[in-house]
């Protein structure tokens, strides 16, 4: 291959990764926003926040197909390795956690239009702490995420302790006021979906999810000799190969708090 030919390689190949990591800081930008406008539709009793955390859901399920697709296109295409290929694979798995905390975002929106309707209760603002401290470890999760900075992300775990304490406490004194209310039990559905959040935030902030080297150069080779077993043919739907590639567990609390 000649040097021109290898240098023009290299640029679309750095364009390539430029290209994934900005949908990826955009699709935090539409979670981070649907998070905060939840939190206002459930404290502030405003249907219009609450609306449009549901409506923007779509956008961001989009970015996340998008991410998908740009991530195994990059795979195929150059074949990474080494530090390269840890950041492809960790800006698909940050894209899921992403669309998955948008999700429990607009879980939160739809429960906060159901207590709307209903008399308002005092219990509602116990969830105020409890999002708030949500939304900062998402929002350092990103902020580790888009710097590359792995001790940041390793705070996130020793904070969710923390906040999965606040969740527990909350969530046991909705038990009791269950039999008289059903309000309760919409605020504990609420409850679980913040826990639900966290659990994203946290696992966005993966070392794994953040490791870059400022060290090395991206690299890129003509053959897939680096990228061994994730090679599958082209004929496969981008969505089964990412199902091929890159199988991502089920996220469940209990076995988050295992962990």
């Amino acid at each position: 291959m000649s040097e021109e030919a290898a240098r023009h390689i290299l640029s679309s190949f750095e364009a390539a990764l430029d290209n994934l990591r900005k949908d990826v800081l955009m699709m935090s930008s539409l979670v981070s926003r649907s998070i905060e406008n939840s939190r206002k539709g459930l404290l502030d009793r405003d249907e219009d926040f609450c609306n449009t955390v549901i409506a923007d859901d779509e956008e961001i399920d989009l970015l996340e197909i998008q991410v998908d697709n740009q991530g195994i296109e990059i795979m195929l295409r150059f074949h990474p390795f080494a530090s390269d290929l840890r950041n492809v694979i960790g800006a698909m798995k940050t894209s899921v956690n992403l669309e998955r905390a948008a999700d429990q975002a607009v879980g939160i929106a739809r429960r906060a239009r159901k207590l709307i309707t209903l008399q308002a209760l005092p219990e509602t603002a116990h969830t105020e702490p409890l999002l708030r401290h949500t939304s900062s470890m998402f929002n350092d999760a990103v902020k580790a995420y888009a710097d590359g900075d792995i001790e940041l992300a390793k705070t996130i775990k020793s904070r969710d302790k923390e906040l999965d304490q606040l969740n527990r406490e909350f969530a046991e004194s909705l038990t009791e006021k269950m039999p008289q209310n059903k309000e309760s039990a919409i605020k504990l559905r609420i409850s679980r979906k913040i826990r639900s959040l966290r659990f994203h935030s946290k696992t966005s902030a993966t070392p794994q999810a953040t490791q870059t080297s400022k060290k090395v150069r991206p690299r890129c080779e003509s053959a897939p000799q680096c990228l061994g077993a994730l090679t599958v043919p082209a004929s496969i739907s981008s969505r089964r190969r990412w199902t091929i590639l890159l199988p991502i567990s089920t996220t469940i609390s209990s076995r988050s708090s295992r962990r």
